[in-house]
């Protein structure tokens, strides 16, 4: 049976790493749907107003917008599809206007497993199997979660065995795993991470779905700027024999010409190489569509769609005084938080810091990751490590030229033994910590409700501190949107161990007397979950909720480590736009809750030899004036017919990256001005895969 082309099938989740740039490419195809005159639909799950901003419309709702010609776009809100299902399948009409039900279900939307993802898969399944749309453009979660949403019909199917949802679930599995309906779009730049990303979510997607990939894209895949004959004449340019032969014909600032060459060769080959092994490991039944790095005025690295200009947010202010080096914040603080979107480099970074950290300063120094790259176990000279800290061996520092004054350990959150240790430690008696660990929805609830993620990493980053075994920990947190949540997950936690919430889904099963405030709410749960899924929760809750004390102090005790003078933000982006964005939006964050900013990492700047006009005046002159360039070079060596074409192109490429180092200045400059310390890290052409690498990184941001 033959694959669908990509825009015959009428349903498609974009997906990828953050940061490269799914949002546009799923904007991109929405649009092009349109334009073939499809009505076509594009949804953006996370509700970043990402969006909004490629079509340079209002803030976008759960009522779809027409922002173009048959082209109408809209934001999940899990509420109001909850609002939309129950008027729907219930014929509730009045469902609106139960303000306590609609929280209590966002609640149990929360808590139950699969709950929220099915009210998300489920309203875009719904608008393709009504024909409301000819195609369905979805701008889904990244490559972290978004199997979670799609397998939430099969979840829910194995959890609730009655009521309205189970029955809604079979029809939902049936055209979401329809190839010739629906397919998963996977976004990847040729970075290794992304790559690394893109090959493991296919695996799962077969493994844990029946759910086809339509497609991978890589996106931003740079020019090839050289033929072979043409390599040969460059590498004659870039020799100090060349460099003075081209800055006699035209200027000394040639030279720079030529580094801006040799730079856009460099990282090109890196990518090629990334995506040589996509290509390679990528199922040949698996189209692999190449999107090229585009080198115009609207759009580049910033990713701007139309010509339009990225938002702008509103300035922070400089608190005075002179701000600490990275080194000084290292030397002062007990904790120093590694915040960003994804893609920007904070994991590599915060491990930069930490081996910087315990090589100058001594002690004893963690760094507790989130969710690291096998590269960066390699690169730390560990196999693997996990919830229980690893010490980093002082060989690896040895084979890097350097002996340590103190040591480097290193931790990744495992979600799963940190509640269990969490329930083992607030536990009453051995009896409830046994039942909770026996109970059977514990493993699914336990990794959903709540954003349980997020409380169980400050928890053990409170665990860790307060043991007193460390100097210094650096963590690394979830992407910046994300990062609200992990900072907003102490506060959570308590106010749903104390909520009225709460209170109303264990009552049933304290009391067979359901109170007149609760009724609507189980009456209707009951037609949508079943009684005995709702049961099975409450007892769960139950059990839960003997453990209130110790949660709601030990939560008050994370919060106030994070307030604490002790503990820093360094916020880690890159000078492309939407990074940038999410960026100034964390500050503005942290400032308006008086939390400590440290320091802004800039990473991944282009070299500032890029802005020179005197090098851009001999890179015009290399594109105008080639064939007379060429003339004085004639002893040089070489090939006289390929030398004109090649000046042009180092000329070109220059200019290329002139261009985006331009809107970096411009970028960093909108940035600066906010409290803390700004470093700017330079774009590294070689992965980071030893200790030695990582000295280097840290030593760029130190100082």
């Amino acid at each position: 049976m033959s694959r669908p082309a990509l825009l015959d099938r009428r349903l498609l989740f974009v997906t990828g790493k953050g940061g490269v740039g799914k949002t546009a490419v799923a904007a991109s195809l929405a649009l092009l749907g349109a334009r073939l005159g499809k009505r076509t639909l594009v949804c953006e799950v996370d509700a970043k107003g990402d969006l909004a901003e490629f079509f340079g419309a209002a803030p976008l709702t759960f009522a779809p917008t027409e922002v173009q010609p048959d082209l109408w776009a809209m934001a999940m809100d899990t509420e109001e599809s909850l609002k939309e299902y129950l008027r729907l399948q219930l014929k509730l009409p009045l469902v609106a206007r139960l303000g306590p039900l609609a929280k209590t279900f966002d609640f149990v939307a929360t808590a139950a497993p699969g709950v929220k993802e099915i009210l998300t898969v489920g309203k875009l399944a719904y608008e393709v199997r009504e024909e409301n749309y000819d195609l369905v453009v979805v701008d889904a979660s990244a490559t972290g979660h978004v199997v979670g949403q799609l397998a939430s019909p099969v979840a829910m199917s194995e959890l609730v065995s009655v009521g309205v949802v189970r029955q809604q679930t079979e029809w939902m599995l049936n055209l979401l795993t329809d190839p010739a309906t629906t397919g998963v779009v996977v976004v990847a730049t040729p970075e290794e991470m992304p790559v690394n990303e893109t090959l493991d979510l296919i695996g799962r997607l077969d493994d844990e779905t029946d759910i086809e990939v339509a497609a991978v894209i890589a996106n931003r895949v740079l020019p090839e700027l050289f033929g072979r004959n043409e390599e040969a004449a460059f590498e004659v340019l870039a020799s100090q024999a060349g460099r003075e032969a081209l800055a006699a014909a035209t200027s000394p600032a040639v030279g720079s010409v030529v580094d801006g060459a040799q730079l856009a060769v460099d990282l090109r080959r890196r990518g090629a190489a990334h995506l040589a092994r996509l290509r390679r490991e990528l199922s040949a039944e698996i189209p692999l569509v190449i999107v090229p790095y585009l080198f115009t005025k609207s759009l580049g690295m910033r990713d701007a769609p139309h010509g339009r200009s990225p938002r702008r947010g509103v300035a922070v202010s400089r608190r005075p005084g002179t701000s600490p080096t990275v080194e000084q914040l290292a030397a002062a603080k007990d904790v120093i938080l590694s915040t960003g979107s994804g893609g920007v480099g904070k994991t590599t970074t915060a491990a930069a810091v930490a081996a910087q950290a315990a090589v100058q300063l001594g002690g004893k120094v963690l760094v507790l990751t989130v969710d690291p790259a096998r590269r960066l176990a390699n690169a730390l000279g560990l196999q693997r490590f996990g919830n229980t800290a690893t010490r980093v061996p002082s060989a690896a520092f040895r084979e890097a030229g350097v002996e340590p004054r103190g040591e480097l350990w290193a931790a990744m959150l495992d979600t799963k033994q940190s509640w269990d240790d969490l329930i083992a430690r607030h536990a009453p008696d051995p009896q409830t910590r046994d039942d909770i660990l026996a109970n059977p929805l514990y493993q699914n609830i336990t990794g959903k409700f709540v954003q349980s993620h997020d409380y169980v990493a400050m928890e053990r980053l409170y665990e860790l501190h307060t043991s007193g075994s460390y100097d210094l920990i650096v963590v690394d947190t979830p992407p910046t949107r994300n990062a609200v949540d992990f900072l907003d997950a102490p506060d959570r936690m308590a106010d749903f161990f104390s909520s009225r919430l709460l209170r109303w889904l264990v009552a049933p099963c304290r009391s067979r007397v359901v109170g007149l405030a609760s009724k609507p709410f189980y009456s209707v749960a009951d037609r949508i979950l079943g009684t005995k899924f709702l049961q099975d929760i409450s007892e769960f809750f139950i059990l839960f909720q003997s453990m209130y004390d110790g949660f709601v102090e030990r939560a008050r005790s994370v919060q106030r480590l994070i307030e604490s003078p002790s503990t820093s933000f360094m916020v880690v982006s890159t000078l492309e736009a939407a990074p940038a964005r999410e960026a100034e939006y964390f500050l503005r964050l942290l400032e308006e809750r008086r939390l400590n900013i440290g320091a802004l990492v800039l990473n991944k700047a282009l070299p500032e030899y890029l802005l020179s006009r005197d090098a851009a005046a001999a890179a015009r002159r290399l594109v105008g004036d080639a064939d007379d360039v060429a003339e004085h070079l004639a002893g040089l060596g070489a090939d006289p017919a390929v030398l004109p074409g090649v000046l042009r192109e180092v000329g070109g490429a220059f200019t290329n990256y002139r261009l985006i180092a331009s809107r970096e200045a411009e970028q960093r400059a909108e940035l600066s001005d906010h409290p803390g310390t700004v470093v700017t890290v330079p774009y590294f052409t070689d992965d980071i895969c030893d200790v030695a690498g990582l000295l280097r990184l840290g030593d760029a941001i130190w100082r």
